[in-house]
């Protein structure tokens, strides 16, 4: 299989064997004739954990029917393999949606839920398993769907919400949904000459709709301005049962079809595009912008362009979460070690947490932080400072988005919660027929 971290290549998937059950009884059988498995979902995490060289990795892309729709009380009951875009255009006909959504429409529901996804505002809303009422699923142990939930089987339940694929193959779910006030936001931009400036604008504005921000990272005195955006609902635009401003969410490209044609990105493009960046947001500080545009700005132009300009080899991303009190002293290092290595980032958004540790979730109390560096080889010593420096501060990555981290800096950075999935696992898996690249880096 060729190897390609944190890129969304076709490429990626050239060996990977993957089987389609159309029904629940192909899938049982499946199940009795393969020793390893692993599920697949969209397929666009940008970590190995839906494959690998032993498993066969099963898709249930034929399992997205709408089980129930329960608009009164606020419960829909799905298949996991339905997408988000299809749960929105289902539930928006009656102004529903969810207030928990990845940055991409095609993303499952199983996958949120494996994953633990956070969406726009993490410090309110907290993670996907906030919005997960009951989940459906066939453990390693049994050959049956059982059911889990806060108090049936909740240590199934909390672990399979972050438990990367690895807990059962998660058949359906029940989720709550939210009715929709506004479909048009008001946006404001503020400039920011540091993180801490950023982040002191964050915290305050942390009961806007939304919020986050960027910063310019290429190597120079101007390292960490930035510019935060602000999401406030407009008022007085209350939608009716019928009304126009509910559109239907549609993916603009097929993040798994395109080609990538070159490498655009150096240290001298990235401070161009920097402050080409900032210079036409100056112009517009202020404007509306409509509920779809908020939930997947990559889905909207000129965001997704960037991604064409990667090149083959593509980019390597990480996300992690630093506590607010190591927050300062975390960024002078790190913007020390990006000028020691002459390592840029290129791609970056903040956001504010205001959770807790969760099992291998991606969660706690904090500040949240996506960077994405090249792809290059000779960006490893850099890495390997760059782990030393987020566990020295106490802070986790995000291993549904962090390909590089070691299973040493895991064992660091989430200790004894560390231990206790790995427990969980050997109990609940007793043969151990989950099995991903992802699951063999993890285990001790």
């Amino acid at each position: 299989m060729k190897k390609i971290v944190g890129t969304l290549d076709k490429s990626f998937y050239e060996n990977i064997k993957i089987l389609y059950p159309k029904n629940l009884q192909e899938l049982k059988n499946i199940l009795d004739v393969e020793k390893k498995i692993i599920t697949i979902g969209s397929g666009l995490s940008f970590v190995p954990n839906f494959f690998s060289k032993e498993s066969v990795s099963i898709s249930l892309t034929n399992f997205k029917k709408f089980l129930k729709l329960d608009y009164e009380n606020n419960i829909i009951h799905v298949e996991a393999g339905i997408t988000v875009r299809e749960v929105l255009n289902e539930i928006s006909k009656e102004n529903k949606y969810l207030k928990i959504l990845p940055g991409w429409p095609e993303v499952t529901i199983g996958g949120c839920i494996a994953n633990n996804i956070h969406g726009k505002n993490p410090y309110v809303d907290g993670i996907f398993q906030e919005i997960v009422e009951e989940i459906h699923l066939i453990t390693p142990n049994s050959k049956e769907i059982i059911v889990a939930n806060r108090k049936i089987n909740s240590e199934i339940f909390y672990n399979t919400c972050g438990g990367y694929g690895l807990t059962g193959l998660i058949i359906s779910a029940k989720l709550k949904i939210n009715s929709i006030i506004n479909t048009s936001f008001f946006q404001k931009k503020i400039f920011t000459n540091t993180q801490k400036e950023s982040l002191d604008v964050l915290l305050k504005n942390k009961g806007s709709f939304c919020s986050y921000a960027w910063h310019d990272y290429s190597l120079g005195r101007k390292w960490g301005r930035g510019i935060v955006n602000l999401f406030y609902e407009k008022k007085n635009t209350k939608n009716t049962k019928n009304s126009k401003n509910l559109n239907k969410v549609e993916t603009k490209f097929n993040l798994l079809k395109y080609t990538q044609p070159i490498n655009f990105y150096n240290s001298l493009s990235i401070k161009f595009l920097n402050n080409l960046y900032i210079f036409f947001n100056s112009f517009s500080k202020e404007k509306n912008i409509n509920l779809d545009e908020l939930n997947f700005p990559m889905n909207s132009f000129p965001i997704y362009f960037w991604y064409l300009l990667n090149g083959r080899k593509g980019f390597i991303e990480s996300q992690i979460i630093i506590p607010f009190s190591s927050f300062e002293n975390f960024n002078s290092e790190l913007k020390d070690l990006t000028s020691k290595e002459n390592v840029s980032i290129y791609g970056n958004v903040m956001k504010v947490f205001n959770g807790e540790k969760k099992n291998l979730s991606f969660d706690g109390r904090g500040v949240c932080i996506n960077y994405e560096f090249l792809n290059d080889h000779k960006n490893e010593k850099f890495f390997e400072s760059y782990y030393n420096l987020v566990s020295n501060h106490n802070g986790i990555t995000s291993l549904y988005k962090d390909s590089k981290i070691s299973k040493e800096h895991i064992n660091l950075q989430y200790n004894d919660k560390y231990i206790y999935f790995l427990n969980f696992l050997e109990k609940i898996d007793l043969n151990k027929k989950f099995n991903s690249i992802f699951s063999d880096k993890i285990k001790l």
